[in-house]
C-alpha cells in the first residue's frame, strides 16, 4: 500500500508541471518467455488476452522530443503445458502489475492536427494481484482437481512481486484523440521454480486507444 500511495503521489506532482496528460485503454496479448532445465519438454505456451490502462503525462524537452511517463494498470500472463518425470503438468498463470514506465519520445508533426510518435524506455513494475491455476498432474487421467492460487502473497516464493523490462512502441495524436501500440519487454525473472527449474519473464503487445485533457 506504501507503495503504491508512492507511485500515485508522484503522478499527481508530476502531472502539476506536465504540458500534455491524458488517459488510454486497450486490449493487449500477453505470454511469458521461458528458460529451463533441459529435463523439462515445453509441450504448448498459449498467449492470454488482457488489458492495458494508462493515465498519462509529457513534458516537451525540445522541439521534437519528450519526456513520457504515466501510471498503467497491466495484465501480464499466459497458459502452458510441460512434462517433468513422466508427469505433464498445465498452468495458467494471470497477473495484474501496477506499472511507472520512464520512456522518451520522438514527435514528428504530420498536419496541424495530426501528429505521429515513437517512443522507449523502461518501466517499474509492482504486481496488484495474481492467479496461477495447475490442475493435478495429469487429471485428465486421474481425477484430480485444480489447485488454484490468488494473490501474490499466497504465489511466494515462486511469484516475484516485482517487475523491470522496457517498452517500445508509436502512435498517432489527431486534436484530442490518441492511438498507440506498445511492446513491453520484462527482464526479469518474475515466476522461478526449481523442481523443476523453470524461469518466466513476462512480455505484451497492447492496443490502446485514448484521450488528451
Amino acid at each position: 500500500m506504501r507503495l503504491i500511495l508512492t507511485f500515485l503521489l508522484t503522478m499527481v506532482a508530476g502531472i502539476a508541471f506536465s504540458q500534455k496528460y491524458g488517459v488510454k485503454i486497450g486490449p493487449n496479448i500477453t505470454n511469458h518467455k521461458i528458460s529451463a532445465s533441459n529435463d523439462v519438454d515445453f509441450l504448448s505456451m498459449d498467449e492470454q488476452w488482457g488489458i492495458s490502462g494508462e493515465f498519462f503525462a509529457d513534458w516537451d524537452l525540445g522541439e521534437d522530443i519528450s519526456f513520457y511517463t504515466g501510471l498503467s494498470v497491466q495484465s501480464f500472463g499466459a497458459k502452458s503445458k510441460y512434462e517433468f518425470d513422466d508427469v505433464v503438468t498445465e498452468e495458467e498463470i494471470q497477473a495484474y502489475y501496477l506499472q511507472l514506465p520512464m520512456r522518451f519520445r520522438a514527435n514528428l508533426q504530420l498536419e496541424e492536427h495530426l501528429s505521429a510518435y515513437a517512443f522507449a524506455g523502461p518501466y517499474v513494475a509492482r504486481s496488484l494481484s495474481a492467479k496461477r491455476d495447475t490442475p493435478a498432474p495429469n487429471s485428465a487421467q486421474i481425477g484430480g482437481s485444480p489447485s488454484m492460487a490468488t494473490s501474490p502473497e499466497q504465489l511466494k516464493p515462486e511469484m516475484n512481486p516485482w517487475d523491470f523490462g522496457f517498452s517500445f512502441g508509436g502512435g498517432a495524436f489527431y486534436r484530442q484523440l490518441v492511438f498507440e501500440v506498445k511492446y513491453d519487454m520484462g527482464v526479469t525473472n518474475v515466476w522461478k521454480l526449481e523442481e523443476p527449474i523453470i524461469r518466466k519473464s513476462n512480455y505484451s503487445f497492447s492496443m490502446m486507444f485514448g484521450y488528451i485533457f
